[in-house]
């Protein structure tokens, strides 16, 4: 994810000049406006709890895979399962997609490198979740005899 803030998200040219624009910079001009509340919305949605989830769901499948309950494990579970619906990485891409074919029309649009970052952050974190099924994890946890670190 801290790729795509670093290079460009999308490149505009027209008419002999050319536009790029970063995620950071998206978010930048929508503060500008006033939309503080769309900000911290997008921000939350589409960055923050996506990198929660991502974290969340390799810290309980690392530790379902060695058979070792890493501590707060439950925890971080619960919070995995309570942020999953505010996922909006995905949605925020498709939006991307929709206007860029609205805007080729009067426009050369072409996707910078922090685009194929966000893109491949968000298969890795389709990835995470195909592997994490909510019944199996919560039996996993609750039924066996699982050895704590640091016990």
């Amino acid at each position: 994810m801290s790729l795509t803030l670093l290079f460009p998200f999308l490149i505009f040219s027209a008419q002999g000049s050319e536009r790029t624009v970063s995620y950071v910079q998206s978010i930048q001009s929508l503060g500008q406006e006033t939309y503080f509340v769309v900000v911290v919305f997008l921000l939350a949605t589409t960055l923050l709890i996506p990198a929660i989830l991502l974290l969340g769901i390799n810290y309980v499948l690392i530790s379902s895979k060695f058979k070792i309950a890493l501590p707060y494990t439950r925890e971080v579970l619960r919070v995995v399962f309570y942020l999953r619906p505010w996922n909006m990485a995905e949605i925020f891409l498709l939006g991307i997609l929709v206007s860029m074919v609205k805007i080729a029309s009067l426009a050369e649009v072409s996707f910078g490198g922090s685009f194929f970052s966000f893109v491949l952050y968000i298969l890795s974190m389709a990835a995470s979740k195909i592997y994490l099924d909510r019944l199996q994890v919560w039996n996993w946890i609750g039924h066996h005899k699982i050895e704590q670190i640091g016990s």
